[in-house]
């Protein structure tokens, strides 16, 4: 059942909001030595038009750091997801559900996935305590100003848990100085839609006080099957300048989605059905109910109980103060909350199988459809809510002595993370009683909700950090030397439950947890940095770089502790995942050109993965022990010649081997040593050749993602593609009070090649299935924007 909505369609025939975002571009020159404090990003920011089509700037950092203009970022869909944006970048492998970004999209970088990376959104930090990350917290691209993705290395003040293997970033847009309003409208295949507005207070109080405030609506229909995405997304922000040198800023973002899931599919089922292979379209009914008589009703994966809602609410709050002309004090308190569920709704569960609290076994009778008798399995709703409270702060001290520039800081959170997974009836018209799963749900025979799984995880994180970053040589040799020291805890509470059964499975307790218990750990590492990067000449340097990182498990390593009755809780795959990064570059930023080379090597200990288990009976998370990573980078952009035209490139080559067999048992292991970790492709290259004249600009790009193993014996691979887009627009000429018209056209996956693409899954063997996303056909939509 579709919710209600605010049409914000039918409001933008009386709102238009503007446009606000201002952010400063990166400098290049000796001059800005200060910044080796910043680690090696892939950000958009400036504006860039000029150089490598808006993906390549002059950089002066001793990281490995790729840079997407501002201007870039503007050029693609409205409803790109950040993913999507830096997808040219070298050693990026991204992909998406659907061209829109509305869906699920998968990252990796390096070989490290999402799960093994940190994600902030405004200083906010938006992994969940099983540190896995969905787009549907991100924010709209005409509120971006800036995404860094670090590339293996963490940033040394970085407030987040998992970043073993580098760290992504979103900031949003500050206010501007003027009064204004910009609106924009999208529409394209599949009934995209999507309407956007933005509304500027301009510069209030004396000039010290700016704020804004912004809506959007979206809504495609799938490209299979039938279901759609919504999401509606609120922002706001305010800046307070109270003195030279001291300002408060303030953030906000509400968001909303109701998706369907797009089928991820098998290449065993990709080659029998192709890529339109998904959900069943017709509910079965249920079974006439009979007393006496056990009606057994079965899960199919239909399509309206596959369904993924989630609500969002961040705030950031950034509060720097000049104490002296050489001391800077940032305070950055921050507030996350999450609702949402897993994947597919549908599970059958028996009516003679719920939880007796008294005896801890799973002998309490339920009457669910109403027939007299308990002797039924029916299908029902049922799936995973997460409820996600993270509030934490970051305190930065910067001093300037001499010719170092010192930073001491310290960041806390406390994240509680609580489990359900209840079930609500099913109707006959095959809709969830209650999407959310938390209005009329099951009941067991003493009146306490059926909850499939019950858990609570508290994780609190305490890191202090310092950094060195010294200039040398009249500022051409800049060193910087820091360290962390996190120290986290997992309070970890299972409740006794119905058990994790599995969504289709009609007995339930095959995998279960009748008891109660805590589990609680804590860890803690000092994980030291150095940088360097000297100057040969005014237009070119080198630079070196090498840091530890660290990664405690996160919670799906305690859920099935108590399976069977058996204590599968394995002291291996509690160690955290450590690794050594080092980075070795050159630089070369002349007048019409622009390049970069980066070699890389990480060594990763104790790497885990979530991988199936035989014993679990389910996908737990795996000690697949040493994995050596190694390879290139390169990148390189010219400025506009002929006339107009520019082009970027961008080429990684990597190489990653497992140095130790799989331990699978006491006496059993799989064959891994020496195989190369799954969605690893060795070869990723993309080029955009775009031609700007006046108010028109054209840019077509194509990305190549090589070929890929997705299981940890190999045994199953993925070829190499390649996928062409297209992006043109053309500025029409301001009339009256509206300014900045453009009409935009983007063109995805031109040529409707059907491939297949990571998911960022990992699987035993092949005889375990692993599923890919299937690349969405060709999808255009067209966009106009206006401020006035």
């Amino acid at each position: 059942m579709q919710p209600k909505r605010c049409t914000l369609s039918v409001l933008a025939t009386s709102l238009l909001a503007a446009y606000g975002g201002q952010v400063v571009a990166q400098t290049s020159s000796p001059d800005s030595a200060t910044k080796a404090s910043e680690v090696g990003t892939i950000s958009i920011v400036g504006e860039g038009e000029e150089l490598g089509t808006g993906l390549i700037e002059p950089d002066d950092t001793p990281r490995a750091r790729s840079v997407v203009s501002q201007a870039s970022a503007e050029k693609e869909r409205a409803t790109a997801d950040p993913f999507q944006l830096i997808e040219l970048l070298p050693g990026v492998n991204s992909a998406s559900a659907d061209a829109t970004g509305l869906f699920d999209s998968a990252f990796s970088s390096r070989s490290f996935l999402n799960n093994q990376m940190g994600f902030t959104i405004d200083g906010v930090p938006i992994n969940d305590g099983a540190s896995t990350v969905f787009p549907q917290p991100f924010v709209d691209p005409e509120n971006l100003c800036q995404v860094s993705v670090t590339r293996a290395s963490s940033e040394f003040d970085a407030p987040n848990i998992y970043a073993v293997g580098g760290t992504v970033n979103v900031a949003t847009c500050d206010p501007t100085d003027k009064t204004g309003f910009r609106f924009s409208q999208t529409l394209g295949g599949l009934n995209l839609r999507k309407t956007f507005l933005r509304a500027e207070t301009g510069k209030l109080l004396d000039d010290r006080f700016k704020a804004y405030i912004s809506a959007s609506e979206s809504h495609v229909d799938k490209w299979k099957g039938k279901g759609y995405a919504n999401r509606d997304q609120y922002g706001f922000g305010a800046e307070w300048n109270i003195s030279p040198g001291n300002r408060i800023r303030f953030s906000g973002l509400h968001n909303v989605q109701m998706n369907h899931n797009i089928r991820a599919i098998t290449k065993q089922q990709y080659a029998q059905f192709g890529r339109g292979f998904d959900f069943p379209e017709t509910f079965q009914g249920h079974l006439t109910p009979v007393n006496g008589t056990a009606q057994v009703e079965t899960a199919i994966g239909y399509y309206g109980l596959n369904r993924n809602p989630a609500r969002n609410w961040m705030y950031s709050f950034k509060g720097n103060f000049q104490l002296k002309p050489d001391l800077r004090l940032d305070v950055e308190p921050y507030y996350w909350t999450s609702n949402s569920t897993g994947a597919s709704q549908e599970a059958v569960i028996a009516e003679n199988a719920f939880l007796d609290s008294t005896t801890r076994t799973l002998t309490g009778r339920t009457d669910i459809n109403g027939d007299g008798d308990t002797l039924d399995s029916i299908l029902v709703a049922r799936q995973t809510l997460n409820d996600t409270h993270r509030p934490g702060i970051t305190v930065r001290l910067n001093w300037q002595l001499d010719n170092h520039r010192l930073t001491f800081g310290y960041w806390f959170e406390r994240a509680r993370l609580r489990q359900t997974n209840p079930a609500v009836r099913v109707n006959n018209d095959g809709t969830a009683a209650d999407v959310w799963l938390s209005d009329d749900v099951i009941l067991r025979p003493d009146g306490t909700p059926y909850e499939n799984t019950s858990r609570l995880t508290i994780t609190t994180a305490k890191q202090p950090f310092v950094q060195d970053s010294m200039t040398f040589m009249n500022e051409k040799l800049n060193v910087a030397i820091g360290a962390r020291a996190p120290q986290f805890t997992n309070d970890f509470f299972n409740y006794a439950s119905e058990g994790r059964a599995g969504s289709g499975a009609v007995n339930a307790g095959t995998a279960n947890s009748f008891s109660d218990y805590q589990l609680k750990q804590r860890f803690s590492k000092v994980l030291p940095s150095a940088a360097v990067r000297y100057w040969l000449t005014q237009a070119s340097h080198v630079f070196a770089n090498v840091s530890r990182n660290f990664k405690p498990p996160n919670n799906q390593i305690y859920t099935n502790s108590i399976t069977r009755g058996q204590v599968l809780f394995r002291a291996a795959n509690t160690i955290p995942e450590s690794s050594i990064n080092t980075d070795l570059g050159y630089r070369s930023q002349g007048a019409a050109f622009n390049f970069s080379a980066i070699a890389f090597h990480t060594n990763f200990d104790d790497r885990l993965a979530a991988a199936f288990d035989d014993q679990a009976g389910g996908t737990i998370l795996t000690n697949v022990g040493k994995v050596i990573v190694k390879g290139i980078e390169l990148e390189a952009g010219t400025r506009p010649f002929f006339g107009g035209w520019s082009v970027y490139g961008s080429y990684a080559y990597t190489e990653s081997e497992m140095k130790e067999n799989l331990k699978t048992g006491a006496t059993t292991s799989l064959p891994t040593k020496g195989k190369d970790f799954p969605n690893t492709p060795h070869n990723i290259a993309g080029i955009r050749i775009q031609y700007a004249s006046g108010p028109f600009y054209a840019q077509l790009q194509a990305k190549y993602t090589g070929k890929f193993f997705s299981t940890l014996v190999n045994d199953e691979s993925v070829p190499g593609y390649t996928v062409a887009n297209l992006n043109m627009g053309y500025k029409l000429p301001d009339a009256w009070y509206l300014k900045n018209q453009v009409l935009r056209l983007n063109v995805t996956n031109l040529f409707d090649k059907s491939y297949l693409a990571s998911r960022g899954g990992v699987a035993n063997t092949a005889a375990n299935n692993p599923t890919y996303f299937a690349g969405a056909p060709r999808f255009v939509s067209i966009s106009y924007g206006v401020v006035f």
